[in-house]
């Protein structure tokens, strides 16, 4: 041992150095070890030589000479050793069949990958000949070595696919390793085989993901190369083998999920090569998968010198439609995002498909159907009628005309036929027409191009039909529709396509559309304010929705179902409704229909103590008795069945601005003769006393929602139901009225009497 030079070393983490010509040894830190309660000196240049001693003693038999002298760790190896290795001292080299190996290696070939480089690399920093670096996977199997050329009896010996672990090879830091999963060094004469004991070997654990050990990387050196900073290259090449394989699966799982997202991602490089592009990148301009080249943008779009641009002036883009006309004769129409690559000159692309975006644009906002035909309640004929008319034109895409009085549910109608047909999981778009200011109907239905107006988007906006690809359109109030508008909605039906306002292209749309009005078309179209061409397009299946009074029986059980939905909505008890009231509410004529119906019990229940609501409760919230008389002729059998009585026949609800023979402003209740104004003080008093006092959680807007519907039912009382002459009486434009009449359940109806 005098032929070596001085050379540092770690002994349990601890920095040594050790002179083997002078046989002396300075520990850096603490003068002392403890071994098992027994103090060992590590200045004693005695103690390597007792190792030895003691390993001599221990092969004779006597383990009980090296408890003290040796560390435990190593000493714990020997005892475990000796029965697989015998006296002899013999290793048992065995090496994995080869189909074993093959399957062994491609388990760990992500490892392999990581960690060839890097050893590689310590090889080139070591730069001896004399060096062995070793990488065992995690189960004791030899997956790579790299052997200087004076190592050549080592290389012999070692062939991959041999197994590393102690009962092959005995005491060895590779061992040792994958058994602590720690880094372990060893000595000299610490190795129990003689063979290495003029070894340094010094082996680290190589770990993946939740500290799952992956393998042992392994440096193997004569003594006197030993240097202090050789630990420190094994533990950093260990853990840059780690980096690297977290790395590896980084990569891996974001490749994994990128070709899984339903968003293009197409990589250029400065000149508008494609050097990469996910599944839908690549679908969507008709690129072959890999091995094929993805070859250059311009090979892909007929005109890419706008995207060329993009790339040369590197800047951010957000959301730009595009219209690509692809070199294979397609077409894309998407929304274009791009970014700039850091430190490069390339561009990343986010392509989304037009329909994709417009549909998620329109769930986002709300554009779902909610319900069904289970939400109808009702078992009278007339009810029963519609309903099943709805289910046959729920199974086609055909154009269907909803007619009917207003609040009589033909939403709920357009709701359910979309939710029985085959978009049902597309988009739900409302509209309605009446309350759209003329001047914006045509950019809100068919959107506009950027530049289109003063104030638009400067990047366009889709309209609501573009919203609606694939679903449903549900237009109300169509007869209020402007004529202009009227005239392009013809071409929709005629060439499912649609321009921008501003723009020159034709969009092509997939979109069943549903129509709603309370008007008279077939009046409309003689007066020459709808078009006949387009009535007839939108009535190919009608539907007519029967008001309250034709189906009276349905009212008590309809009522129960409201009053029961508001009072969970305010987060009180369902208190009922008495036997009187629901007769009463079944005798009462309700020309808002059902939404006057569930006005009406949302403030009898705002109003309302606990105790079931009664007649007293509902004439309360309508004003007085007489606001909705019984029809005349109104029979109510024992039963508690109401129905119209013979000889009362009641028109379609009327549709000019005027009143003629027979027509009266619904709700035409003017105040009885002879109440003092002080009376009609302490009503309005006893309103907004009730209101405050409810728990209703927002008492301003009910009393505000009764005082607004007074208002407006005078004004069209003392227009006699001109709208256009009442909504200049109150101050408001006309569309603005029709909203407040549709809000608070009021209507012009007319009756025409058999005599």
């Amino acid at each position: 041992m005098s032929k070596y030079r001085t050379c540092a070393f770690f002994v349990d983490n601890v920095r040594c150095l050790w002179c083997p010509v002078s046989g002396h040894i300075n520990r850096s830190s603490t003068l002392s070890e403890v071994f098992v309660g027994k103090t060992i000196d590590y200045r004693d240049a005695a103690y390597w030589k007792d190792i030895v001693k003691a390993k001599q003693a221990f092969l004779a038999g006597d383990q009980a000479a090296a408890e003290g002298r040796v560390r435990p760790l190593v000493l714990e190896s020997w005892k475990r050793c000796l029965p697989f290795l015998g006296t002899k001292l013999a290793k048992k080299r065995t090496c994995l069949e080869q189909s074993a190996l093959t399957h062994v290696m491609q388990q760990n070939r992500e490892l392999l990958a990581c960690a060839i480089p890097v050893i590689e690399y310590l090889n080139t920093i070591l730069g001896s000949s004399s060096t062995v670096v070793l990488l065992t996977s995690s189960d004791g199997v030899l997956l790579h070595k790299h052997v200087g050329t004076k190592s050549r009896a080592a290389a012999a010996l070692l062939s991959l696919g041999m197994l590393m672990g102690e009962e092959y090879e005995g005491t060895t830091s590779t061992a040792l390793c994958l058994r602590e999963q720690s880094v372990v060094e060893l000595f000299g004469a610490e190795h129990l085989i003689r063979e290495e004991e003029d070894l340094c070997c010094i082996s680290a654990p190589i770990f993946g993901g939740k500290r799952r050990m992956l393998g042992v990387l392994t440096i193997a050196l004569p003594l006197e190369l030993y240097h202090l900073h050789t630990s420190g290259m094994v533990l950093m090449a260990a853990k840059d083998i780690s980096d690297q394989h977290h790395l590896h699966d980084l990569l891996s799982d974001q490749e994994a999920i990128l070709e899984q997202v339903d968003t293009g991602i197409v990589v250029l490089d400065k000149n508008g090569g494609i050097k990469a592009a996910n599944c839908t990148g690549r679908s969507m301009l008709h690129i072959s998968p890999p091995p094929a080249p993805l070859g250059n943008i311009n090979d892909v779009l007929g005109s890419a010198e706008s995207l060329l641009m993009m790339i040369q002036s590197r800047k951010n883009i957000r959301d730009r439609e595009c219209f690509f006309n692809l070199t294979d004769g397609g077409s894309l129409q998407c929304m274009l995002s791009a970014a700039p690559i850091p430190n490069d000159k390339g561009m990343v692309l986010f392509l989304h498909e037009a329909s994709k975006a417009q549909r998620l644009a329109a769930h986002s906002v709300g554009a779902k159907a909610i319900y069904t035909f289970s939400s109808i309640i009702g078992e009278s004929p007339s009810l029963q009628k519609a309903i099943e008319l709805s289910k046959v034109a729920s199974h086609s895409n055909i154009t269907t005309l909803i007619l009917g009085e207003s609040g009589t549910g033909k939403e709920l109608f357009a709701h359910a036929i979309h939710n029985a047909s085959a978009r049902k999981n597309a988009p739900f778009v409302v509209v309605n027409c009446g309350a759209l200011p003329r001047d914006l109907i045509q950019s809100e239905l068919f959107g506009y191009d950027p530049g289109a107006f003063t104030g638009a988007q400067k990047q366009g906006k889709p309209g609501k039909f573009e919203l609606a690809e694939g679903g449903t359109i549900f237009l109300d109030e169509i007869g209020d529709m402007p004529p202009g508008i009227q005239a392009k909605l013809l071409r929709l039906l005629q060439e499912k396509q649609i321009q921008r306002l501003g723009g020159h292209d034709s969009i092509d749309v997939d979109v069943r559309i549903i129509a709603a009005t309370n008007a008279n078309l077939e009046q409309a179209v003689a007066d020459g304010r709808f078009r006949e061409d387009l009535y007839y397009r939108l009535k190919v299946v009608t539907l007519r929705t029967p008001p309250l009074r034709e189906r009276r029986e349905d009212i008590p059980a309809l009522a129960a179902f409201l009053l029961h939905r508001q009072a969970a909505e305010l987060h009180r008890p369902d208190p009922g409704l008495e036997e009187e009231a629901l007769r009463y509410l079944a005798g009462l004529d309700w020309p808002g229909n059902v939404r006057e119906l569930s006005n009406a019990l949302q403030k009898a229940l705002v109003f309302n103590s606990g105790a079931p609501v009664s007649i007293r409760d509902l004439q309360l919230v309508l004003d007085s008795p007489a606001a909705h008389p019984p029809a005349a002729g109104l029979s109510i059998n024992g039963n508690g069945d109401t129905g119209p009585a013979p000889g009362v026949r009641r028109s379609p609800v009327g549709t000019g601005n005027g009143f003629h023979e027979g027509e009266t402003p619904v709700e035409d209740a003017p105040a009885p003769a002879g109440v003092p104004h002080n009376d009609e003080q302490r009503s309005l008093a006893s309103i907004v006393t009730a209101c405050l006092r409810s728990g209703d959680p927002s008492p301003f807007d009910t009393c505000m929602d009764i005082m607004g519907r007074a208002v407006v039912r005078e004004a069209l009382r003392q227009c006699r139901g001109n709208r256009s002459q009442a909504a200049r009486l109150l101050g408001l434009s006309r569309p603005t009225l029709l909203a407040r009449m549709e809000k608070y359940g009021l209507k012009i109806e007319t009756r025409i009497s058999d005599e």
